[in-house]
């Protein structure tokens, strides 16, 4: 798998990646947010298309290795709702601490409904 750039051009402190297979065919994209001059990264979001092939895993070390390797960061953070276990037990075996839970702490748009909220963290040092 490779990626493609599609960071906004000047909103620096936003960036994707298109993942792409081997022959070129686009599965999924990540992006990440890089807050205060690049100490603090937030994982926004990984999009798999096709889940439980190794998608998010790959691109989850690639943001992972892109926040802390090229951007310097000292914290990568991440929120995800408390009901998908697939991607706690994703980002628990990569290293991330779940720090907390935010009761109600994300809402539905589409159904108007509310989840609780979980926030996981990994410091420079925890690698």
């Amino acid at each position: 798998m490779t990626v493609d750039d599609t960071s906004r051009r000047g909103r620096a402190d936003h960036e994707g990646r298109i993942i792409l297979d081997d022959e070129g065919t686009p599965v999924g994209f990540w992006s990440l947010s890089v807050h205060d001059g690049g100490w603090l990264v937030e994982l926004v979001r990984i999009v798999a298309i096709a889940p439980r092939r190794g998608i998010g895993g790959w691109a989850l070390k690639r943001m992972v290795d892109r926040a802390f390797d090229d951007l310097g960061a000292h914290r990568v953070y991440l929120e995800v709702t408390a009901d998908n276990a697939a991607a706690h037990a994703l980002y628990e075996r990569a290293g991330f601490v779940l720090e907390g839970t935010w009761r109600d702490g994300y809402r539905d748009e589409a159904t108007g409904t509310f989840k609780d909220l979980c926030a996981y963290g990994m410091l420079a040092r925890d690698r």
